[in-house]
């Protein structure tokens, strides 16, 4: 787990887990932009803090095509006796 600032606000997840997840699909690049942290005053300032954007080029393979029906939009399959 990544610690930076106070420990409400802390990630729950590192960068370095990020990255392995997604490489795990595909090549990924990483965009940096420095960001200035939101604060109420009663924390301490945050040094180096940044957005991130991870893009992966998930890599084409036949399983990525299979869809799977959503069960959100099952219509049911009860008979009703009428």
């Amino acid at each position: 787990m990544a610690q930076k600032g106070n420990g409400r606000s802390n990630s729950k997840i590192s960068e370095q887990e990020i990255i392995d997840i997604l490489k795990t699909r595909g090549s990924v690049q990483i965009f940096e932009q420095p960001f200035q942290a939101f604060t109420t005053g009663k924390n301490k300032k945050i040094n180096d803090h940044k957005e991130l954007l991870y893009l992966c080029t998930v890599n084409n393979t036949k399983s990525a095509n299979k869809f799977i029906k959503s069960a959100i939009n099952y219509t049911g399959g009860k008979k009703q006796n009428c």
